[in-house]
């Protein structure tokens, strides 16, 4: 399991935390935690896209392990699965939501500032 955190250049503050699992035999990366700090949820957020950009950096890693074959995957909270759906691309895969090439392809670049 890996830990990745999100914050600003210069500042002890986290914006957000997402925690991921490797399934190579299933050429996935599953996002087994993805949380955004409270000062960045709700219509009085400080800062836009935390979840995009953790998202992105899973997404960038799957790209980079499976190549053309890569999926990412999380299993939502049922009040905010439509959310992954609209904003992300994610399509529903059973018990979970993933994404898959080429909308990995359009995640990434729509969220990836680096």
């Amino acid at each position: 399991m890996e830990i990745y955190k999100l914050q600003i250049v210069g500042s002890k503050d986290i914006l957000g935390l997402i925690s991921l699992e490797r399934i190579p035999e299933e050429w996935r990366i599953h996002v087994r935690l993805l949380t955004v700090s409270k000062e960045n949820k709700g219509s009085s957020k400080q800062f836009d896209n935390i979840a995009g950009n953790l998202l992105t950096h899973a997404a960038k890693l799957a790209v980079k392990d499976f190549g053309e074959l890569a999926c990412v995957s999380l299993r939502p909270k049922t009040q905010i699965a439509d959310h992954y759906i609209r904003n992300y691309g994610m399509k529903v895969t059973g018990r979970t939501l993933s994404i898959e090439v080429p909308d990995i392809l359009t995640l990434i670049n729509t969220y990836d500032n680096e």
